[in-house]
């Protein structure tokens, strides 16, 4: 009886640091946050503010006809989606031109890079 009071504790502080050893481990192997720089092109006649979820229409998000600007995304895993809205920019905060939502893939997220562009009636995805 008194081997058991000995090599009970003693196996059940043995399980407790394996169980946190596999738990640690395990953590190991989940990626960690990346920025995405997203360069956003427009290729209409009339410019739009284009902005992620966290974003409002503002100056830093308003793409004039014919040019770009890049915009940073902050993606926490491969297959982390974001919402993305197109307003016009003589109305902005208004009803939205568009409204959809884009998806973080593997290449995506290892290049740190991706392209929107919008056409007037769709956003085309590129390297996402």
């Amino acid at each position: 009886m008194k081997i058991w009071k000995f090599f009970l504790p003693l196996c059940i502080l043995l399980l407790i640091i394996t169980f946190n050893s596999c738990s640690s481990e395990s953590g190991a192997d989940t990626p960690e946050s990346r920025n995405i720089v997203v360069t956003i092109r427009n290729s209409d006649t009339k410019a739009v503010h284009v902005y992620f979820e966290t974003e409002q229409p503002a100056d830093s998000n308003r793409v004039e006809p014919g040019s770009s600007i890049q915009s940073t995304i902050l993606a926490h895993r491969i297959g982390h989606i974001f919402s993305v809205y197109v307003d016009d920019a003589a109305d902005p905060g208004g009803v939205a031109l568009l409204t959809t939502n884009v998806e973080v893939t593997a290449q995506s997220y290892n290049s740190g890079t991706a392209e929107l562009e919008w056409t007037g009636t769709d956003l085309l995805r590129r390297g996402w």
